[in-house]
């Protein structure tokens, strides 16, 4: 049987896959439920998977529909007809219904909070009044211990006193009631949800090719400007993150939000403390891009103080993304020792499927940083068999190879300025077919152009290059209005070729 005619791709398998035992074991109650499903071969087909989570491969339609519809007496070895794929389809659809509303039963679970206040507008709705302080009291001490630095504690805490308000206004609509609870309550879940869009859009803003209306823009900063609100941490740190994005007084609204992550960070759940620092990530990135490389540090310093709190696991296994972030952040410092002590830590966290080619990425920036180009190379055409997944990794990719051997061309020689050449013209192609930012664009067309520039005045068939010409090679490097990556070790290379032409000289 033919691969493509297998389910491995399917929306429902890749769902299941990001599933951890326990949840697949709650979801096999919640299919088997006859008040959520009546439809047996719904279960039989969610058995069939079960069994094979969470490797999930090689499922083959016919074999599934034999194991779904078992008096039909299909072959496992025939093709599905076109009825019977669509019966097959028609179930996966039924289990992929059932999935997502067993996740948002689940989430709902979670927020006990929500579950009182909203029964208790329930109650007040159909005349039951008399169990609407018993539900907001339980719902107010649960509350109480939850953490606060989220956004939907400010909204249920506003709601809760909103539902409050109606009831007592149900019980006696001449009497005066005392609304500013409620109103201080809605103040502070509008400001921090209104900064906190306005930073991520900010944020967006300066990496994609967008431009946002900010409403009531200078009335919020007039306010945020002349009032307190350091007694609300997360409105205060979204200020701090929206006012740096917008370029004002960059020193001090850096100082008080690291303050507030360092101080503050028992008062966030681990989702917002890690939104809060990819904002200020994108911040440094920024700030780097522009050849403010005092950033760096800045990065390695969060990045050594949250690893150890958890807040860049998810589901068990730590976000590919920040395992390789965190690494190139160290070698970036300068401290390789961290860096290593990253990989051996962390890599084992990485998900099973990710795994081997994370790891072997981390090591190929690792032995780069080293100047152990060798191994570098070594390591990286062990990965070529499995390189990571994701299109910012193929560019990672291809850019190591590049570097690896320009690096290998200046250093070894052995016909890698060959290699070396043929990997820019594919990084070329790679870069000009590709769907991204136009800021990301020009960041990796620039740092290519350079390259092609370096690698044809050190191995081109052409004239001792001129002093001048190395000069602005080095002036279009250190230029901080142009985006660029790798701008230290793009100089370090013009360096080296100024001094291998000197010798000829």
């Amino acid at each position: 049987m033919e691969t493509r005619r297998t389910i491995d791709d399917s929306r429902i398998v890749v769902l299941l896959k990001v599933l951890n035992n326990k949840e697949i074991r709650s979801l096999s109650d919640f299919v088997s439920s006859p008040f959520f499903n009546k439809k047996q071969q719904v279960t039989q087909l969610f058995e069939y998977l079960k069994k094979r989570y969470p490797n999930l491969k090689k499922l083959y339609r016919p074999s599934i529909y034999s194991h779904i519809f078992p008096e039909k007496n299909h072959s496992d070895n025939t093709p599905l007809s076109d009825k019977q794929y669509a019966e097959l389809r028609h179930v996966m659809s039924d289990l992929m219904k059932l999935v997502k509303q067993y996740l948002l039963y689940e989430n709902q679970k979670k927020n006990e909070v929500r579950q009182n206040y909203q029964l208790a507008d329930i109650f007040l709705s159909r005349g039951l009044g008399k169990y609407v302080p018993g539900l907001l009291n339980d719902a107010k001490k649960k509350h109480a211990q939850r953490p606060e630095g989220e956004p939907m504690h400010l909204h249920d805490k506003y709601m809760l006193s909103e539902v409050e308000v109606r009831y007592n206004i149900m019980l006696d609509s001449a009497m005066e009631i005392g609304m500013q609870e409620a109103i201080d309550n809605f103040h502070h879940h509008a400001l921090a949800g209104r900064l906190r869009l306005y930073a991520a859009a900010l944020s967006r803003q300066h990496t994609m090719p967008n431009t946002y209306n900010f409403l009531i823009e200078k009335e919020l900063v007039e306010h945020l400007s002349s009032n307190d609100h350091t007694d609300a941490p997360l409105v205060d740190a979204y200020y701090r993150i929206f006012m740096l994005f917008r370029g004002k007084d960059i020193p001090k609204h850096y100082s008080r939000l690291r303050d507030i992550l360092t101080e503050k960070s028992g008062y966030f759940p681990h989702s917002e403390l890690r939104y809060l620092c990819i904002l200020l990530f994108n911040f440094c990135n920024l700030q780097v891009n522009r050849g403010h490389m005092e950033y760096y540090p800045e990065k390695f310093e969060i990045y050594e103080r949250t690893l150890p709190q958890g807040i860049w696991h998810y589901g068990g296994y730590i976000l590919r993304n920040h395992f390789i972030l965190a690494v190139r952040t160290a070698i970036a410092t300068g401290n390789l020792d961290g860096a290593k002590s990253i990989i051996d830590h962390y890599s084992p966290d990485l998900p099973p499927r990710h795994r081997e080619s994370f790891t072997y990425l981390a090591y190929i920036f690792l032995f780069f940083a080293e100047k152990k180009y060798i191994e570098a190379e070594d390591t990286l055409i062990k990965m070529s068999s499995n390189p990571p997944e994701g299109f910012y990794y193929g560019i990672y990719y291809r850019q190591l190879g590049i570097q690896i051997y320009l690096e290998l061309s200046m250093n070894i020689k052995k016909g890698y300025s060959r290699l070396l050449g043929a990997e820019i013209e594919n990084f070329k192609s790679y870069i000009g077919r590709a769907l991204m930012s136009k800021r990301n664009k020009t960041l990796y067309s620039n740092f290519i152009s350079i390259v092609d520039r370096i690698y044809n005045k050190r191995f081109g068939r052409v004239n001792m290059p001129s002093l001048k010409i190395l000069q602005n090679i080095k002036d279009d490097i250190t230029n901080p209005d142009e985006w660029l990556v790798e701008r230290e070790w793009l100089l370090e290379k013009v360096e080296e070729v100024e001094a291998y032409w000197n010798k000829k000289r």
